[in-house]
């Protein structure tokens, strides 16, 4: 999009998308996957580009299947907003794949212009693996809030 443009959705219109789409893959991989959500309700009215959030939760479903040593797949996802800042992170029991801790894959490096481009300065985006834990965590730093 020209100048770094795009469109906006909440953060509570995303959660509803992610919702059908782990209700797909829980059809899909049936007692093979688990995924839990924390969502702070003050985060629900920040604005976010479409489909972020998303991108980190379908990385970890599909790495995740690949490099997990035991299933069930546990896949986490937590959002809160403190402080003005929106932190939003998702972690599964895999492990990374080679490339991907220093944001190689071509979903973590498009995710990453995409958050240079909407928030240059006020925005942090890591995946790092810690306790048999891969974890994509980003915090953005005063987000537009949308209203209810």
């Amino acid at each position: 999009l020209e100048g770094g443009a795009e469109s906006e959705t909440s953060l509570d219109r995303e959660l509803q998308i992610i919702e059908r789409y782990v209700e797909i893959q829980r059809v899909r991989f049936e007692d093979k996957l688990q995924v839990d959500m924390e969502v702070a309700d003050s985060a629900r009215t920040c604005a976010i580009p479409p489909l972020l959030l998303h991108t980190l939760l379908e990385n970890a479903v599909k790495h995740g299947f690949e490099t997990a040593t035991s299933m069930p797949l546990h896949v986490r996802l937590s959002a809160s907003y403190e402080h003005s800042t929106l932190k939003l992170a998702v972690s599964n029991n895999g492990s990374l794949a080679p490339g991907h801790e220093s944001g190689e894959g071509l979903g973590l490096r498009n995710l990453s212009a995409r958050l240079q481009a909407r928030y240059p300065g006020r925005h942090h985006f890591e995946i790092v693996e810690r306790n048999g834990l891969v974890l994509a965590s980003m915090e953005i730093r005063a987000p537009r809030l949308l209203v209810a």
